[in-house]
């Protein structure tokens, strides 16, 4: 899930226009936090070997965890993601949870 803009409102208030910039300054570190907009992808199933998961971040997944395993298996990056899709290779049949953000 995207973050919307913060969007300031044009006033001639000089208070009000302060309060917006202090409102900004605190929001802008947390908008750009990738980390923070992320998605669950659930029920993944990974077959042995390399597998193409598309993300549905609509920009270039800065990271990946496994947040749930129903087997033993080893899974790790094929190559580095793009802004479609998570390359992972996986050591044997198995399906996961991911978040990815």
């Amino acid at each position: 899930m995207a973050f919307p803009p913060y969007r300031t409102v044009q006033t001639t208030d000089s208070v009000l226009s302060r309060i917006q910039d202090a409102i900004q300054d605190v929001l802008a570190p947390i908008l750009a936090n990738t980390g923070l907009d992320s998605q669950r992808l659930a029920r993944v199933l990974l077959k042995s070997g390399s597998n193409s998961i598309p993300h549905k971040l609509r920009r270039r997944c800065e990271e990946w965890v496994v947040v749930r395993k129903s087997g033993a298996a080893d899974i790790y990056e094929d190559q580095a993601p793009d802004s479609n899709f998570l390359y992972l290779h996986a050591t044997a049949d198995v399906t996961v949870s991911l978040r990815v953000s």
